[in-house]
């Protein structure tokens, strides 16, 4: 992953001879001084001044060095302390349409069954003309039994309903919702059985509990989606949200409408979409951050040809610095929570036909090894959302395979929540990259001690596997972090959040103890790494964003308090002490508050 100190030391040697020869007398557009820059460049770590000529970093280093930038600059702003970072990288965050998954009655705070009820009483109590109720953020280990849609209906709410689950996956319908989707529970059928799928009961009768986005076309019949406005609002708040938090680069691993988990003709006919309403955005002067997409694969009877060609097509005519085909989706299997992730152990509950359970691929091996070398020897990497060992295990042996044939791949491992120490010796070995989501691996999904984890599987597995990514920071610099909306709410999913999540292993606002409790936590430099440094390398853009250095595009996040010095006090006061008060894309503000 790392350069040679050697070749590091010549370009820099270069650049700052350029920058001194070059630019020396001419205009810059603006200089940034007085300032603490953590500029993330190991061969200069701090400065006090930078410069900045057609969006592009042409000086960073002292106020000295800077006298000249400033003598001819348009514009000097005084920094007055304040602590500066490159423009922070969401490396896995779906800011384009995905609102849809997180809108309506926010029900996270539920812990039972009845207070999730009453909260949709009081709701409808204060909105008796409302025609569909859309809820989100209910919470399996807060909830005493599964939900159903005779439950919702013991409710008396006399309007349609669907409730999503916290991580967007599982949703309900109440009886009125299912018709207003054109479902019959007693024929309803299963899209990708196991993986896919309806909740039943002990007659085999579907319950209105819908696993894995099984819901997303009734969700469409019901009237809650429309791409042409939905895509261009919710891009304009993920987007216009993430800018006031210091992001200036976001990746988008998939395209998350409800044609994902409907159809794969529906999956290229709304990634067409969703790119060409972004480039509207640009053409505008909308855009706020820099976009890097890609098509997602989640059914297994996906056109392979198909999607490499449609992301051919569309690299061939949107291909800019501020939008570009990042790579290949692959979501592979679904959670744990329901026994549906592959493990290397069988869950404590057996399956349906009483044997014993270890998941379900959600995409065949065999079809992930297609995917993965078709899209490296077109020369895109691949991204795999993974939840079990068992998953990472296969699928590691697929990446090894084609690192072999295709060297320039950085194939990455998406919120790795399970790996063995065996398979995490491998990757580091390899130099396999990882993102993880810190929020997704603490007591909001395994519950207070990780009780609904441990009664999920075996304690001693659990211990080798789970909460690996930390364990991984620790051995080598290639774990980015990012948020994961609408995985969870966008206000959640922000850098600061989740930095100050991995290093306290903590939900910063939901409280509770440090979990797992037999992983160490992640330091300031590699929470601050894996937000700038190692996801731009991981993503292939590591010439251009990810440290201030000259000839980066000067993109920045400005701090009214420095993080590395609160985080030394109290890490978990990262997000109360962390605001953002400018925003800077390309040498131009795109968020300044209170400087």
């Amino acid at each position: 992953m790392k350069k040679s100190v050697l070749a590091v030391t010549l370009a820099t040697a270069f650049a700052t001879s350029y920058a001194g020869t070059a630019f020396a007398g001419e205009l810059a557009d603006r200089v940034f001084t007085n300032g603490v820059f953590e500029t993330m460049n190991e061969l200069q770590p701090e400065a006090e001044a930078l410069a900045v000529k057609d969006g592009k970093i042409v000086y960073v280093g002292d106020e000295a060095g800077a006298k000249e930038f400033i003598k001819d600059a348009d514009d000097v702003v005084d920094l007055k302390g304040k602590y500066v970072t490159p423009g922070f990288i969401e490396s896995h965050n779906h800011v384009v349409g995905s609102t849809w998954m997180t809108s309506g009655v926010d029900l996270s705070q539920a812990k039972s069954t009845a207070e999730l009820g009453q909260i949709l009483k009081d709701y409808y109590a204060a909105n008796p003309d409302v025609k569909m109720i859309v809820g989100n953020g209910w919470v399996y280990g807060n909830l005493e039994k599964f939900l159903t849609a005779e439950f919702l209906d013991s409710l008396d709410i006399p309007v349609p309903m669907v409730l999503v689950g916290n991580f967007c996956h599982d949703a309900v319908f109440n009886s009125l919702g299912l018709a207003a989707a054109g479902i019959d529970l007693d024929t309803a059928e299963d899209l990708q059985p196991g993986v896919i799928y309806w909740e039943r009961d002990e007659n085999g009768r579907a319950t209105g509990l819908a696993i894995e986005g099984q819901w997303a076309q009734g969700y469409v019949n019901m009237g809650a989606w429309n791409p042409e406005t939905d895509i261009p609002e919710a891009s304009d708040y993920l987007q216009g949200y993430l800018t006031t938090q210091g992001v200036t680069t976001s990746i988008v691993p998939g395209v998350m409408t409800p044609a994902v988990i409907i159809s794969g003709d529906a999956v290229i006919k709304e990634y067409r979409l969703a790119a060409e309403i972004l480039q509207k955005r640009i053409d505008n002067g909308e855009a706020t951050m820099r976009i890097g997409h890609m098509p997602i694969f989640k059914l297994p009877d996906s056109d392979v040809v198909e999607y490499m060609d449609t992301a051919d097509e569309i690299s061939a005519k949107y291909d800019s610095d501020m939008q570009w085909v990042a790579g290949i989706k692959l979501h592979t299997e679904a959670a744990w929570q329901d026994g549906s992730a592959t493990q290397m152990v069988p869950y404590r509950v057996k399956g349906k036909d009483g044997l014993d359970n270890f998941g379900k691929y959600g995409l065949p091996i065999d079809f992930s090894h297609k995917v993965v070398n078709e899209a490296n020897k077109r020369g895109y990497s691949v991204y795999s959302h993974v939840n079990g060992a068992r998953m990472v295990n296969r699928l590691l042996d697929v990446y090894l395979e084609a690192q072999a044939l295709y060297p320039e791949a950085r194939n990455r491992f998406e919120h790795l929540d399970f790996a063995m120490k065996a398979d995490r010796d491998r990757m580091v070995e390899a130099n396999i990259g990882v993102n993880a989501t810190p929020a997704f691996a603490n007591e909001i999904d395994a519950s207070p001690g990780g009780e609904l984890l441990f009664e999920a599987m075996d304690n001693d597995y659990i211990k080798n596997a789970y909460g690996s990514y930390t364990d991984l920071a620790h051995r080598y610099d290639n774990v980015s972090i990012s948020g994961d909306s609408p995985g969870m709410p966008i206000e959640k999913a922000y850098p600061v959040y989740n930095m100050q999540a991995a290093m306290t292993r903590m939900d910063p606002t939901a409280g509770g103890n440090p979990f797992p409790t037999w992983r160490k936590s992640m330091t300031f430099d590699q929470v601050m790494k894996a937000h700038t440094t190692i996801p731009a390398w991981q993503l292939h853009i590591d010439e251009k964003v990810g440290s201030l250095e000259v000839g980066k595009l000067a993109d920045m996040a400005i701090f009214e308090n420095n993080l590395r010095d609160v985080a030394a006090q109290d890490p978990s006061s990262l997000v109360e002490q962390g605001k953002v008060v400018g925003t800077v894309l390309g040498g131009e503000f795109t968020h300044r508050e209170g400087m």
